[in-house]
């Protein structure tokens, strides 16, 4: 094999001066890029984090223990599972009573046998819903639909049934 060498009928070519040129731009970015990775700037000292209070850290709400052994024996994944009766509360975080959620309208119910029973349901503020039993509404889910009555199941597990042919309060 032979190696061509560098005559000036080759030189001339334009294939090879792009090739050349290529090969000085790559050069010169690659020494731009080496300057500036041996290249060490002064850094200035940061300013501290600032300190947590030691009392912080051992900061505990009186009366709020963790039942551990009541977790590790419940089944996470059961159908009967219910939230508990206060909600956690981040330490310092003020413990503010919610206003429970209001309860669904009933506009009217159809029935129409297997499985063709449904409800018109609005909550309040909502759209008028076509509900079937186990649909859920805001926060309600509908347990069993009956000529003109409604029964559902609040969040809290709590059953109620509402009349469509009484006014509504």
């Amino acid at each position: 094999m032979t190696i061509p060498r560098l005559t000036p009928a080759v030189t001339r070519d334009p294939v090879v001066r792009y090739a050349f040129g290529g090969l000085v731009v790559a050069v010169a970015l690659l020494g731009i890029a080496l300057g500036g990775a041996i290249r060490v700037e002064k850094v200035e000292a940061s300013v501290p984090p600032p300190s947590v209070a030691d009392s912080a850290l051992r900061f505990r709400i009186p009366g709020a223990g963790a039942d551990v052994a009541a977790a590790v024996a419940s089944d996470l994944f059961t159908d009967d599972r219910q939230a508990p009766p206060r909600r956690y509360l981040m330490p310092g975080e003020p413990d503010v009573a919610e206003a429970p959620a209001a309860r669904p309208v009933v506009l009217g119910t159809a029935l129409g046998g297997a499985e063709g029973d449904f409800a018109m349901c609005q909550v309040a503020g909502g759209p008028v819903r076509a509900m079937r039993v186990g649909g859920q509404i805001g926060e309600f889910t509908v347990v069993a639909i009956a000529r003109g009555k409604v029964t559902f199941r609040g969040g809290d597990g709590e059953r109620f049934t509402i009349d469509a042919n009484k006014p509504v309060p």
